[in-house]
């Protein structure tokens, strides 16, 4: 069976980080609108893994959330609120089932002072492991 298409996967993804009740960009900040909010941004990686008759049914799609605020406790409440709504639950795409959800908790919040007001970021890299069902 043929996985669903990226943008498919992404969409869906999108709308569950919607849920966390701030702004959600696609790749780049959202348009008109002050932090509190979170990019996601499609990685490459999506490896496929699968039963022996079916070696590519299963792909873990691996994705990175950048969590901007005013302040470092802003954008880490922004991952906090994201990490609490992409749960197995929240990601609905027909014909697939997310089986984990794995986030790789990034090191720190980094201030950029390069921005005017100076903003902060935290960084995490999350992977979702799905399968046909």
């Amino acid at each position: 069976m043929a996985a669903p298409e990226r943008r498919t996967f992404y969409d869906a993804i999108l709308a569950a980080a919607a849920t966390a009740g701030f702004p959600v960009g696609d790749g780049k900040a959202p348009t008109g609108v002050t932090p509190p909010y979170a990019v996601i941004y499609p990685l490459d990686a999506a490896d496929r893994n699968g039963p022996f008759n079916d070696p590519e049914a299963d792909v873990i799609w691996e994705f990175q959330i950048t969590s901007v605020g005013e302040t470092r406790e802003q954008a880490h409440g922004v991952a906090d609120k994201v990490r609490t709504v992409l749960t197995p639950s929240a990601i609905s795409v027909s014909g697939l089932r997310v089986l984990q959800v794995l986030i790789d908790l990034g090191d720190a919040v980094e201030r950029d002072d390069d921005v005017k007001p100076p903003l902060f970021y935290a960084v995490d890299i999350y992977r979702i492991w799905t399968t046909p069902g």
